[in-house]
């Protein structure tokens, strides 16, 4: 009955032409994207459908994976959260995940990177010195949040031997997330909220 109830939800979806809607038959939630966004015509920190649409098709994040995929797993973690924080009485909670640095060899020559796991699993973002934080919203229930991607600002100098870099707006393309800020942004963003969040 509730599998014949979500498909009829799903058709209905279908008939009002509601795109970006993905309804997960097993994990019993869905989640509707704010919209595809445009990558912008550049070279991006990873390899994106603009740039090589062979092995990435349009709003996949990484080869197989969409950006709903990756919003569906953040609305997953974020309901386990809400099942335990009504446990302790709390509603408000943030989650802060860093991706890993470049490490180097010696001057210059940093060692292949690999990107944290956790990190990479909820955002699919592939640059070093990211942090990925998710918040709850503040007068809404969780699982109800918002996902903020800190990377690196773009610098050419740089760019010209470590490769290109996202930046703000890459980053939100890309990814999906609701926003995108440098990493210099980090601590006053995080200063409007002292004290209003328990972080996991």
């Amino acid at each position: 009955m509730f599998l014949k109830t979500l498909r009829n939800i799903s058709t209905a979806l279908k008939n009002l032409k509601i795109q970006g809607c993905s309804i997960c038959f097993h994990k019993r939630f869905s989640i509707i994207s704010s919209g595809q966004k445009n990558l912008p015509p550049r070279y991006l920190g990873q390899p994106s459908p603009f740039t090589h649409p062979h092995l990435l098709k349009t709003g996949e994040v990484t080869p197989g994976l969409s950006q709903v995929e990756y919003a569906l797993r953040r609305h997953k973690l974020l309901s386990l959260i809400h099942e335990k924080a009504e446990s302790l009485g709390t509603s408000d909670h943030a989650i802060l995940l860093l991706s890993h640095p470049t490490y180097y060899m010696t001057n210059d020559i940093p060692f292949p990177f690999h990107q944290n796991t956790n990190f990479l699993y909820l955002c699919g973002f592939q640059e070093p010195d990211s942090i990925l934080l998710l918040h709850s919203i503040p007068g809404k229930s969780l699982p109800s949040h918002k996902a903020v991607l800190f990377v690196q600002r773009r610098n050419q100098n740089r760019e010209l031997w470590d490769g290109p870099r996202s930046g703000v707006d890459g980053a939100v393309s890309l990814t999906g997330v609701d926003e995108a800020y440098t990493t210099e942004e980090f601590r006053p963003y995080m200063q409007r909220f002292k004290g209003q969040w328990h972080f996991v």
